[in-house]
């Protein structure tokens, strides 16, 4: 039988491509470094590796004289963990229940694109038509890897880790502003954010806001923008991905003050004088809301979560342990005590 010519190139191709997919991982990944670990004492499952939280940080466009000891990768990964750690209620569990990786990979060209990739290891770049949103392009037309996909990378550079308790981040060598945070999987639990290494304080905002906030808690922008009114959709996901997954605890569909999602902080006034039930989130400014005009997943907003999306954060941490948020546990916490 003879095979055309035609075919036989794309058959060759085939290999070639796949060959290449198979390769990313021993082409651009240096080393990994564990650089924190959770504190056993006092966890609930202390030694389960499956239950315990995890965030991976990976860098683009960084080339390989940026990962030396350090280095510009270093130091920006540093400053995400700082931030991140030192923000409540991050100052208690993130400091104590965290493992973070470093996984120093290495671009060919330093920088990532505007409007189109540069020739860095991710393939990030600025979106033409939103500046700030970066995005990634690791698939061509017909579904071929172009470069590595970050957790896949993450899995091939920590064996065995629960990727259901793992936030992704991809850091990219740029001092432009750009972010976007998006989920993995069926049931919505591997997370990826994407920040730029930008300047303070803005870059705290980002970790704030896309890291801890969108990528480890789940949390909605509280942003109210100039788009009128959700489609159905957006309604129905901010509805039921609150129960499915845990979604959006700073955000409702319920204007009701005793059955929005946070009526048991608004029982307490004294305590939380500045909550309350605001039309507004994710950009639309009617038909959701949120409980605090003044936070940090508010576009311009303090740098700091208000208290409903402090307990997302705790809650979100109970949940990798496989623990129950209870009641008591809210008393014990906002109440009682002064999380």
């Amino acid at each position: 039988m003879r095979i055309s010519k035609t075919l036989f190139s794309i058959f060759c191709l085939s290999l070639l491509l796949f060959s290449c997919e198979k390769d990313y991982y021993e082409a651009y990944v240096s080393h990994v470094v564990k650089v924190r670990e959770t504190n056993y004492m006092g966890t609930p499952y202390p030694k389960d590796v499956n239950k315990q939280a995890n965030i991976v940080i990976l860098g683009d466009g960084y080339a390989a004289a940026d990962l030396t000891s350090g280095g510009a990768f270093e130091i920006a990964a540093n400053r995400l963990v700082t931030h991140l750690i030192t923000t409540p209620p991050f100052t208690h569990f993130g400091n104590y229940y965290f493992n973070v990786w470093y996984i120093y990979v290495a671009s060919p060209e330093s920088g990532i694109g505007n409007g189109r990739p540069k020739n860095s290891a991710f393939r990030c770049y600025y979106h033409s038509n939103y500046p700030e949103l970066i995005v990634f392009d690791d698939v061509n037309l017909f579904g071929m890897r172009k470069a590595p996909n970050p957790f896949e990378v993450t899995q091939q550079a920590i064996p065995g880790i629960n990727m259901d308790n793992t936030l992704v981040v991809v850091l990219v060598n740029d001092t432009k502003v750009g972010y976007t945070t998006g989920w993995n999987g069926l049931n919505q639990k591997s997370s990826i954010s994407i920040i730029s290494a930008c300047p303070e304080p803005v870059f705290q905002r980002l970790v704030m806001r896309e890291v801890g906030g969108k990528g480890f808690a789940r949390l909605g922008e509280e942003d109210v923008g100039d788009k009128y009114a959700p489609y159905y959709d957006v309604l129905n996901q901010i509805k039921n991905w609150y129960h499915l997954y845990g979604f959006y605890g700073n955000l409702d569909v319920e204007s009701d003050p005793n059955l929005v999602r946070w009526s048991h902080f608004l029982k307490h006034p004294s305590k939380f004088p500045e909550l309350g039930v605001f039309s507004g989130g994710l950009g639309y400014s009617i038909d959701i809301y949120h409980p605090d005009n003044n936070n940090v997943m508010h576009k311009n907003g303090a740098l700091r979560y208000d208290a409903p999306s402090r307990e997302a954060i705790i809650k979100r941490f109970y949940q990798i342990w496989g623990e129950t948020y209870l009641s008591a546990t809210f008393q014990a916490l906002f109440i009682d005590g002064n999380f």
